[in-house]
């Protein structure tokens, strides 16, 4: 209001850490103003000075300022590919299956390409009733935190927030306007959510959330050694009142690596990225 601006570009810090071995994370989306602030863009990128070591290691990055540069790279080609209308993003086909369109075209988190096996959820359950090929309005909340490191709750919900905004059949809120709202209502949620927050998101003359994703993450780990990520998720029918989606994930950056280290995740990024895009492509497919 004070500046006119149309659009703004919200950036969360991941992780970054200097060292021999640096290692940056961002998660990075474009919001527009207005009467209700709308996402139109959000991607992350998740990088590591040894992601791409070569022949005697000659391929190490050991400046995390050049690490920086290299995630901004990637992050504003997506940008360029948003606007030049080349964003992967999936659509329903007349026939009710999920389409990816702009396949060839890469993201910055690259977490669009074959999944293991392994990334996916170790259980899940489904709703008869829920539909995949409806169109709704999602509200992410933090996830609860459960012996994980500082903030990784915020940053698994942003990765959500991330992979279904590539549904065109769905819309999410930004998660500013929902911490709002809550915060108006005075829904502290220090245990996590309640069904009080989920009525609030969801009532029509409030929000009018049809679902309220939350979740805990129970590990969090990518800062050394071996990348670990543990976490559960729920999607509630706020009007209906019932659990139409639960699952619960949980991977490590070397399963299924023997040779080389080809195939390995080194970064927590890394795995939340594929991990909650198996995640939502269960809940959608």
């Amino acid at each position: 209001a004070e500046t006119g601006v149309q659009g703004v570009f919200l950036t969360t810090l991941e992780t970054w850490q200097e060292s021999s071995s640096p290692r940056v994370s961002l998660i990075m989306r474009l919001v527009m103003t207005g009467e209700t602030p709308e996402i139109v863009w959000i991607d992350s990128v998740g990088l590591t000075g040894e992601d791409t070591l070569g022949l005697l290691g000659i391929g190490r990055i050991k400046d995390s300022r050049q690490l920086l540069n290299k995630a901004f790279d990637q992050l504003l080609d997506s940008f360029q590919n948003y606007l030049a209308g080349k964003m992967p993003e999936y659509r329903y086909a007349e026939n009710v299956q999920m389409e990816l369109l702009n396949a060839g075209r890469k993201t910055a988190d690259e977490s669009l390409g074959p999944l293991k096996n392994h990334l996916r959820p170790q259980f899940s359950y489904r709703a008869s009733t829920f539909d995949p090929a409806g169109n709704y309005t999602v509200a992410v909340i933090p996830f609860l935190n459960i012996n994980a490191r500082k903030h990784a709750g915020k940053i698994v919900a942003l990765h959500i927030v991330k992979q279904l905004h590539r549904y065109a059949n769905i819309r999410v809120y930004e998660p500013g306007l929902v911490r709002e709202t809550l915060l108006r209502y005075r829904m502290i949620m220090q245990s996590g959510p309640s069904l009080a927050a989920s009525d609030v998101l969801s009532n029509e003359k409030i929000l009018g959330a049809d679902l309220v994703v939350s979740g805990k993450v129970f590990d969090f780990q990518g800062d050394v050694g071996e990348s670990k990520v543990d976490f559960s998720i729920q999607a509630f029918d706020g009007k209906q009142r019932e659990v139409v989606w639960a699952s619960r994930s949980y991977a490590t950056g070397n399963a299924g690596v023997y040779f080389y280290d080809f195939g390995k995740i080194p970064s927590a990024h890394g795995l939340v990225s594929r991990m909650t895009r198996a995640v939502i492509e269960q809940l959608e497919e």
